[in-house]
């Protein structure tokens, strides 16, 4: 079982017991980050800061043979998620703000 390397003073040891686990997570995550970079927009600055993020993670998880990788990739990997918030929220807003317009036409023109 993977432990949370962030609460543990000893890495090596979770990289010497967990290693086949560490690699199958890995695995998993370039095939999500793959997935996800499907979706974003190469012209707007979050989007590329988060490819950023992304290529620098894969880098990692390539060589992620030492505690330094692991330990990095926990960090990028938070890092990610942050800013996949702000992309989200972002883009909530603009899809709800056009759902509501939509919705106040429909009101004002009688239709509902």
């Amino acid at each position: 079982m993977i432990h949370d390397a962030k609460k543990l003073d000893n890495y090596d040891e979770v990289l010497k017991n967990d290693r086949h686990q560490i690699d199958q997570i890995s695995s998993r995550m370039n095939l999500s980050i793959n997935q996800i970079k499907l979706f974003l927009n190469p012209y707007e600055r979050e989007h590329i800061e988060l490819e950023k993020k992304f290529e620098e993670y894969e880098e990692h998880s390539i060589h992620n043979h030492n505690v330094e990788d692991i330990k990095k990739n926990y960090e990028l990997s938070n890092e990610c998620i942050l800013l996949s918030g702000k992309i989200l929220k972002k883009e909530w807003d603009r899809v709800s703000k056009n759902i509501f317009v939509k919705l106040w036409r429909k009101i004002s023109e009688g239709e509902i």
